[in-house]
């Protein structure tokens, strides 16, 4: 996918990872024609809510940016309070320890298909507290926030109350984006092919002027 205006390119391709796809050869994955990735940090657990870290965090972030690409990153929440937002922000923070991102920390709430999964039923006022708790630790921090999420996912969240934080919208098997709200990353697939990775993978189209 790319994006154009007046016959001038302005978008990106880049990638998202966890551990779920295995070693990674990222000097293969920058010749492929990817220009940043966001690598998983972490999760909270579904069911009981315990937090995990991503076991090839610091691997992929580490040769991401050595094989040249821009990196950012992100955690998957099942936050159901501002307080385990808060939590999960000073994870990501704390295997950070400082360093440099060229792009954001996402904050990815989704409805989960596990059974009894504990974040599915967080009303919208709350969960909205929950995602602007996260950006504001980790802009306390010093880098920039983002909101992950498809149209249901954003859906459940009021926008107005988040003060133009940026967005990643996830829409696949679509010719060009439908949501209507502004965002600055779409996630066009789940299903790509990238050298380098042995597994499907997600892409994404940033849009130069957004981010």
């Amino acid at each position: 996918m790319t994006y154009t205006e007046n016959g001038v390119q302005k978008s990106q391709v880049g990638i998202d990872v966890s551990e779920l796809q295995g070693s990674i050869n990222w000097p293969a994955v920058k010749n492929d024609g990817i220009s940043f990735a966001f690598v998983r940090a972490g999760y909270r657990g579904t069911t009981e809510g315990g937090l995990f870290t991503d076991s090839m965090f610091e691997e992929n972030l580490s040769n991401a940016a050595a094989a040249g690409l821009q990196v950012g990153t992100y955690f998957y929440s099942q936050a159901t309070s501002v307080e385990e937002a808060q939590q999960e922000a000073d994870l990501v923070l704390s295997l950070l320890n400082g360093r440099n991102l060229d792009l954001p920390i996402v904050f990815d709430h989704e409805q989960d298909t596990t059974t009894g999964a504990r974040g599915n039923n967080v009303d919208r006022a709350t969960l909205t507290a929950a995602a602007r708790a996260f950006c504001e630790r980790v802009e306390a921090a010093g880098y920039t926030s983002m909101i992950y999420g498809n149209k249901v996912d954003i859906a459940r969240l009021n926008l107005s109350d988040l003060e133009g934080r940026l967005v990643w919208f996830a829409e696949y098997n679509a010719n060009q984006p439908s949501g209507q709200f502004d965002f600055a990353l779409w996630q066009y697939t789940n299903s790509g092919s990238v050298s380098g990775i042995s597994t499907p993978v997600d892409l994404n189209l940033r849009f130069t002027d957004a981010l």
